[in-house]
């Protein structure tokens, strides 16, 4: 006896979901979308379904900006090394003195950074 082939339901989206946005907010979530690879209703379902969508975004860093990036990381790198050194030397830290000054270094790193990261995207 010969098999039935069953039926496969169509997925053509026939339903509409709508919602106001402002400009701002539709030209940030039409660029969300095309750093996703998806169309903005694509999207928005994704958004809508899982409260998230899994995007990477690629930055275009001039080499003179991760020269100097790097040089900063190191001197940060640099600064916890002579703090280590010096607590395994006398077993103790200034820590009133010299993490603070470290601290307040590795927040203006990131500070910069994410102020260049703000001007690429």
């Amino acid at each position: 006896m010969p098999q039935t082939k069953k039926k496969v339901k169509s997925i053509v989206k026939t339903k509409v979901i709508s919602a106001r946005v402002t400009e701002t907010t539709h030209e940030l979530l039409h660029q969300q979308a095309e750093d996703a690879g998806m169309t903005l209703s694509e999207f928005a379902a994704q958004m809508l379904m899982k409260g998230r969508v899994n995007t990477s975004y690629v930055f275009y860093v001039h080499p003179d900006e991760i020269e100097a990036i790097t040089r900063e990381f190191a001197a940060i790198g640099n600064n916890l090394n002579q703090i280590a050194k010096k607590l395994n030397e006398n077993g103790y830290v200034d820590y009133k003195h010299e993490l603070p000054d470290t601290m307040k270094e590795v927040r203006e790193v990131w500070r910069l950074l994410k102020q260049y990261l703000q001007k690429q995207a």
